[in-house]
């Protein structure tokens, strides 16, 4: 009976790839690699139902998917491969990607850290052309924050060649609204590199679904010159702002 149902379901995607797969067929379908004898299709309604959606289920950690009745080591491993291999094939194809804008350097990015569980920071280099010749990770901290060591980023910079610089890490709690801390070593780092001629080109926020950059939304702009008593009021009231994006030149 399994060998029936699971031929015709592969044949399926054959035919359409996963075009008309409710999202527990895509983890019914990828589980027959990991559970070979066993229905795999309660065991993916019973994993949609723990994590809430496909997305929810590729970004469990192993440990909580075990959890889950029918899911052993072979397969929470496999679930775990799969957005890590996803975001190799984007990356790899996107080598040295040329920025022209906000969006095209958030996108990227957002790919870079998608997935990631704790909060964590990284560079990213560019050439005079905003081509990327390098990216780096250089903090990790808990799920709501990191800590920031200004020289090592200005180290990092200097050792790989960059003529401009981008930085960023992610919120894992989903919103990517700015912190007046976020907006205060942003402004540091704006002053620090400028000592060393490599313009901070944009300090970009995201999370799995959405990004933020504090350049287009002119937080660091508008406190260069003022108290921070002052800055914290703005910062209140830019978080209602839309994102938006800003072209570099």
């Amino acid at each position: 009976m399994h060998s029936g149902h699971r031929e015709r379901v592969r044949e399926k995607f054959r035919k359409t790839g996963f075009a008309g797969f409710a999202d527990h067929e895509i983890l019914e379908l990828l589980l027959f690699y990991a559970i070979p004898r066993a229905d795999t299709n309660p065991i993916a309604h019973r994993l949609i139902e723990r994590f809430g959606s496909l997305s929810g289920v590729f970004l469990a950690g192993e440990n909580e998917l075990k959890k889950v009745e029918g899911i052993g080591e072979n397969a929470a491993f496999l679930i775990n491969m799969i957005p890590a291999v996803a975001k190799e094939l984007y990356t790899r194809e996107e080598k040295h990607p040329v920025f022209s804008n906000t969006k095209e350097a958030a996108e990227y990015i957002s790919r870079v850290l998608y997935g990631k569980k704790t909060e964590c920071f990284y560079i990213f280099c560019l050439d005079m052309s905003y081509r990327l010749i390098y990216q780096e990770e250089i903090f990790e901290g808990s799920i709501d924050k990191v800590a920031i060591n200004i020289r090592k980023i200005v180290a990092a910079a200097l050792n790989n060649g960059a003529a401009r610089l981008i930085i960023s890490h992610n919120h894992p709690g989903g919103s990517v609204k700015p912190s007046l801390a976020d907006v205060k070593v942003t402004k540091q780092l704006m002053e620090v590199l400028g000592g060393v001629n490599i313009p901070l080109v944009d300090h970009i926020i995201v999370s799995d679904n959405a990004y933020y950059s504090i350049f287009a939304s002119k937080l660091v702009h508008n406190i260069m010159e003022e108290e921070i008593g002052e800055a914290a009021q703005y910062v209140r009231l830019a978080l209602e702002q839309e994102n938006a994006g800003i072209s570099f030149e």
